[in-house]
């Protein structure tokens, strides 16, 4: 006994609701949309075949979820609002208390099997039937949420610093332009072109990307049969904020590339200037594969970046010929090689020194009073062999002017080296020069081209944002 007095409470509050529902309202439900009615949500609300069903749409994006560069189609959160007119949905609200509208499930009625053509994921139509407002007038106005992946023709010739132009074109898949005429909810008398033809009133600004235009326009074409097929495409113009990749990508190269002229700077003799070259080449080559993880995999152009890439792969590629060639002059000896030719000890060893300022250290001290030769040292009465009876004395004497000898021929052979590596510290400066000018160049000349460098245009949201604000 005591179980069931404590469950008829329980019951009479789940019954409560059911009891101040509206009576009017559900009879109204009852009459529209009763088992016992005639509406068929097959058919097409219309009281003549003839006649055509004229259906408004307008998309409200919320949230711009990705753009797949690599698969070259982008995602998008959006509520797309469609009304149109039922004739068998009219009623007058003083026969049922004033009821003016009611909500009902969208899938008991006739909705216009309106679809993404350009889908991406396979899911053409709207997956989540929410309920959809009736007037009494007729006016049926359906506002559901959806996810779309459309394709997206990825346009990759000046990445990180691109713009995307991406479309999203809705249509009926079932009813041709003669039966279902489709127009946006925003068109002024009936005109073919919205200026901004999507909603942002409630878009979450993405951190990627900026929505510079949403324009729409609607597209009618004639089939085999001379039925005209509409549609309605949205365009959304997208630009790349370039933050994260001028910081993690750009710089880093840069610096990178610098690096191939801070090359010849470094001292010959150390033995790292190749070492570096080969550093920088694969640092590079790296940088090469990390790209390819952000643009498709297309034959049709070179991505700005990669074009720097390239330019500065081959700058590295000379560096290392060019170093290879000044440690072969640096390390050149008497024994294997010939003196300097006469041209270039002009070129070289005067006439480029003194345009890059550059002035090689002089010796002051006399080689040969340094080291006489001993026919010096015998006129000046500083070795004498005659008048030496003891062989060992004379031994030393002869000792003494051969080394006085080969210290002149050592002497000979360092101006020898001096000459050779006083060239290639003359070439370590000029491609120096040459190499930092041509990165800070090739620098400028390829980024340079990308056209968004030059648009001052700010985005969409912006102004919309303000207005809602205000």
């Amino acid at each position: 006994m005591p179980d069931r007095e404590m469950g008829l409470p329980l019951l009479f509050l789940l019954l409560l609701p059911l009891a101040q529902c509206n009576p009017d309202a559900r009879r109204l439900y009852d009459d529209l949309l009763g088992d016992e009615t005639l509406y068929n949500k097959n058919i097409r609300p219309v009281s003549d075949h003839h006649n055509v069903s004229h259906v408004k749409m307008g998309l409200k994006l919320t949230q711009l979820n990705d753009v797949d560069e690599i698969n070259q189609f982008i995602t998008t959160s959006v509520w797309i609002r469609q009304e149109w007119t039922d004739v068998y949905l009219r009623w007058k609200p003083e026969h049922y208390g004033g009821v003016e509208s009611l909500s009902v499930p969208a899938d008991m009625i006739w909705r216009p099997d309106i679809v993404l053509f350009n889908n991406a994921d396979g899911n053409f139509e709207i997956s989540i039937l929410t309920k959809a407002i009736l007037h009494y007038s007729g006016k049926v106005v359906w506002e559901p949420p959806a996810v779309f992946q459309s394709g997206c023709e990825i346009d990759v010739q000046y990445f990180p610093f691109d713009e995307q132009i991406c479309q999203m074109q809705f249509g009926s898949w079932t009813y041709h332009g003669n039966q279902v005429d489709l127009r946006h909810i925003d068109s002024i008398n009936d005109g073919d072109f919205v200026k901004i033809g999507i909603d942002l009133t409630e878009y979450y600004i993405s951190g990627e990307w900026d929505l510079m235009q949403v324009p729409a326009r609607r597209n009618a074409e004639l089939d085999g049969d001379g039925n005209p097929q509409v549609d309605i495409t949205f365009d959304l113009k997208l630009r790349r904020k370039t933050l994260y990749f001028t910081v993690n990508l750009i710089l880093p190269i840069v610096l990178i590339a610098l690096l191939t002229s801070i090359v010849f700077y470094l001292p010959t003799n150390c033995g790292e200037k190749a070492s570096l070259c080969i550093t920088v080449m694969l640092t590079i080559t790296f940088f090469f594969l990390l790209i390819a993880e952000f643009i498709p995999t297309t034959s049709l152009m070179v991505p700005l970046i990669g074009k720097y890439l390239m330019a500065v792969m081959i700058l590295v590629t000379l560096s290392v010929v060019v170093v290879v060639i000044i440690i072969n002059l640096f390390f050149r000896n008497p024994l294997a090689h010939r003196p300097i030719p006469d041209w270039m000890d002009a070129v070289f060893m005067k006439w480029l020194p003194k345009q890059l300022r550059m002035e090689r250290p002089v010796d002051t001290g006399d080689d040969d009073d340094e080291h006489p030769t001993s026919e010096e040292l015998q006129s000046k009465n500083l070795v004498a062999t005659e008048g030496l009876n003891d062989a060992r004395l004379k031994k030393a004497a002869e000792d003494i002017a051969f080394v006085t000898e080969c210290m002149k021929g050592d002497d000979a052979d360092g101006s020898f080296c001096d000459d050779w590596q006083w060239m290639s510290m003359v070439l370590d400066r000029l491609f120096l020069w040459v190499f930092t000018i041509a990165v800070i160049l090739g620098t400028l000349f390829i980024f340079l081209n990308a056209p968004s460098l030059y648009d001052k245009s700010r985005p969409i949201t912006e102004s919309i944002i303000s207005k809602v604000q205000r």
